[in-house]
C-alpha cells in the first residue's frame, strides 16, 4: 500500500471517470500501479496533456503512451517500494518537473493528435502498397 509510505499524504483511489480534467486538475501527481497489461496508456497521456507528472507500473502499452516524457517514472507491477520511491522521485524533482509540464503536454499533444495517427496509418499504407 502506498498510502503507508506517506501517511500524512493524501491518495484517492478511482475506477473509470468519464471526464478526468476535474480530477486532474486536483491531484499533484497520477499514479497507475495496476498489474494488468492496458493495450494503450490514454490515463497515462491525459496526465502528461494535464501536465501532471505520471507514475506508472512497466506494463503493456504504458510505457510506449510515456516514452521520452521527462515527467513520467516506470516501476514494476505490484511493487508498493517503487512507487514509493518513484514519488519522493518526483517530490525532490518538483522544480524540474515543474518547468517541463508544459513541454511535455505540447509533446504529448503533439504525438498522440488524430492527424499525427492518421499520417503515420497512411505511410504504412503507402509504403506496404508499393
Amino acid at each position: 500500500d502506498p498510502a503507508a509510505h506517506f501517511p500524512a499524504a493524501n491518495f484517492q483511489f478511482t475506477a473509470f471517470l468519464p471526464a478526468v480534467w476535474p480530477v486532474l486538475a486536483g491531484h499533484d501527481v497520477l499514479i497507475i500501479p495496476g498489474p494488468l497489461a492496458a493495450p494503450f496508456g490514454n490515463t497515462a497521456v491525459e496526465a502528461v496533456l494535464g501536465g501532471r507528472p505520471v507514475i506508472s507500473s512497466n506494463v503493456g502499452g504504458l510505457p510506449e503512451a510515456v516514452s521520452g516524457y521527462s515527467t513520467a517514472r516506470m516501476v514494476s507491477p505490484g511493487s508498493p517500494d517503487e512507487i514509493a520511491d518513484a514519488v519522493m522521485s518526483v517530490v525532490h524533482s518538483w522544480e524540474d518537473i515543474a518547468r517541463s509540464v508544459e513541454a511535455n503536454a505540447i509533446e504529448a499533444e503533439q504525438r498522440h493528435a488524430p492527424e499525427t495517427y492518421r499520417r503515420l496509418i497512411r505511410d504504412i499504407v503507402a509504403s506496404v502498397a508499393r
